[in-house]
């Protein structure tokens, strides 16, 4: 896999998830956990197109991390909207 090489010796303060939207994949990209285990003291996990998958909300959930959704509102307009999703995860040790 190349995502753990590149994180050998790295900390990761924003993981950002813009590929397939399905659960299935966003859950196995998410549950890699290499952000997880090199997170800086506050680690921001974004997720375009939220609004087609609960994966991140569920991981956020599971793990007592916050998470905030912000949704498009498009008016008057044939595009419904998406949604951005953000999970945060601040150690104890964070101020």
């Amino acid at each position: 896999m190349v995502l753990p090489a590149a994180l050998s010796e790295r900390h990761v303060g924003v993981f950002i998830h813009d590929s397939l939207h399905t659960y299935e994949h966003e859950r196995f990209e998410l549950e890699l956990e290499l952000a997880l285990e090199r997170a800086d003291e506050t680690l921001f996990l974004v997720s375009d197109n939220a609004h087609a998958s609960t994966a991140l909300p569920d991981l956020c959930r599971e793990r007592g991390l916050s998470y905030h959704e912000f949704r498009e509102r498009p008016v008057g307009h044939f595009y419904p909207g998406a949604a951005l999703g953000l999970g945060v995860s601040r150690s104890t040790s964070a101020t």
